[in-house]
């Protein structure tokens, strides 16, 4: 096991700038639909994930890299709307592979593989990523095809 825990992340984000390292923390979480929720009456919208932890790397391990996951909570702030495309809230069970959120004028696009797409539509950026409980020890690291026609 680790000599150290891994530490938990906290990020808040106000611009794009801010949005582009949160993206790269969230790259191959994984998401449940049945853990997105919007929460109309507050503007919020807010996405529990299963967050790999890059900024951990691997770790030894008699021989084995170890890697780690954790849960996290994904809030965006002052949601005016919200739409989606490829999934339906119904499949709550479907699990989502988070690939990237990107900034655009009146919002935010996060995207996840299988061309599924969720648009919070916002007047200012105002997300926080916050890490809840404790890690554990994966020997699985995403992989990807650098390839990708993802623009």
């Amino acid at each position: 096991m680790t000599s150290a825990e891994p530490k938990s992340l906290k990020l808040l984000a106000k611009d794009g700038a801010d949005l582009t390292v949160m993206s790269a923390c969230l790259q191959d979480a994984l998401a449940p639909v049945g853990d997105i929720t919007w929460l109309k009456g507050e503007q919020r919208v807010i996405i529990a994930f299963n967050r790999f932890m890059w900024e951990q790397g691997g770790e030894d391990s008699g021989g084995e890299l170890i890697y780690y996951r954790i849960h996290s909570v994904l809030s965006i702030e002052g949601v005016a709307r919200v739409r989606s495309r490829g999934f339906s809230l119904d499949e709550s069970d479907r699990m989502l592979s988070f690939m990237s959120l990107r900034p655009l004028d009146g919002g935010i696009d996060l995207i996840f593989a299988d061309d599924i797409h969720i648009r919070v539509e916002t007047d200012d950026i105002a997300a926080a990523l916050a890490d809840q409980g404790a890690a554990w020890p994966t020997r699985w690291k995403p992989d990807h095809d650098l390839d990708s026609n993802d623009p």
